[in-house]
């Protein structure tokens, strides 16, 4: 997956390496990972712009695939809308395991 065009690896303060080593020593430039994202934006409007007219004709279990398409694709979005804005776009996929930190030490503290 490292070798994909598209793929930004994550800073190594940010991964916690469980086995190994990390297979990748690099951060490619700001610009690249906001021409990166830019482009994974535009991919999911195509994607949204398509599900209405995926849904016509389907029932129960058919929307199961419809649904799946839309977790994978759409729940980024987000995150790569902000890197576009922020001076540090690597800062900004962070976010979501200092949330999961702050989560778990809160939960923790309430239930102690």
């Amino acid at each position: 997956m490292w070798r994909e065009e598209w793929y930004v690896p994550p800073r190594l303060q940010d991964i916690t390496v469980m086995f190994g080593s990390p297979k990748f020593n690099y951060l490619p430039p700001v610009e690249r990972v906001r021409a990166i994202d830019r482009q994974r934006l535009e991919e999911v409007i195509l994607i949204l712009q398509d599900i209405p007219l995926s849904m016509i004709d389907r029932s129960g279990l058919d929307f199961w695939s419809l649904i799946r398409r839309l977790t994978w694709h759409v729940p980024p979005a987000p995150v790569r809308l902000l890197t576009q804005f922020k001076s540090d776009p690597f800062e900004v996929w962070s976010w979501n395991s200092k949330i999961q930190d702050k989560s778990r030490q809160r939960a923790q503290r309430d239930w102690s």
